[in-house]
């Protein structure tokens, strides 16, 4: 979270409040939050814990093995959103639930979450299009790396199990290890390659979706709107 996006984010952190049950809320910040906005957030909820930047670079030093994942490493140190795949999974335990700072609820959670009874892989929410650092002939089957369709990782869930940085590495280096044909959707091309890998489940797009036209117009009806 960056401190143009608090406006958003603090009411996107209400309706998380009062329908999302969580024991504690990380919120990571990249640097640019003012100590009044990071008040400003602990303030809505004695569950909320900021997450700064140095934090996260600092554990990042002490766990992270750079000599094994050097194109992770170059992936979080040149893009904002790598580390939303290195960071998050370092603080999570058991299970890995990300959420982005703009997805609104409107509905408890649970509704939702009915769907992952007895599921042990990862779960997303699905997009209408497929956005991906990836040429068309790489999503079809048997070349490049395996992706499903339409994933958008704005919300996760993950098991920790099932998160792997040695196949997130590969698959960079299958990529392309030439990070200037990255792109800002390298992050969501990678979630959804290992959920691909781990057995992804979407959530059902009638209960969470992108904010269209057509989903805010039964937003009474949808638990999110991302």
């Amino acid at each position: 979270l960056g401190e143009a996006g608090v406006p958003l984010a603090v009411q996107c952190i209400e309706s998380w409040l009062q329908f999302v049950p969580f024991r504690e809320l990380l919120v990571y910040e990249d640097g640019t939050l003012s100590d009044s906005n990071r008040v400003r957030l602990t303030e809505l909820s004695q569950r909320i814990r900021v997450v700064s930047k140095r934090e996260a670079d600092q554990k990042f030093a002490e766990s992270f093995d750079r000599t094994r994942f050097p194109l992770l490493a170059k992936l979080r140190d040149h893009f904002p959103l790598g580390r939303k795949i290195v960071d998050i999974p370092a603080f999570s335990d058991g299970w890995i639930n990300y959420i982005d700072s703009d997805v609104c609820f409107y509905r408890p959670v649970e509704i939702m979450w009915a769907q992952q009874t007895g599921h042990k892989g990862v779960w997303m929410m699905k997009d209408f299009q497929n956005i991906y650092s990836a040429k068309s002939w790489q999503l079809l089957p048997g070349l490049g790396t395996p992706l499903p369709q339409k994933a958008n990782t704005g919300l996760i869930s993950c098991r920790v199990g099932c998160y792997d940085p040695d196949f997130l590495e590969s698959s960079l280096r299958r990529h392309s290890s030439n990070d200037s044909n990255w792109t800002w959707v390298i992050e969501q091309t990678l979630w959804a390659a290992l959920g691909w890998r781990c057995g992804l489940e979407f959530y059902d797009p009638d209960l969470i979706g992108l904010a269209t036209e057509e989903n805010r117009a039964k937003s009474r009806r949808m638990v999110a709107l991302h």
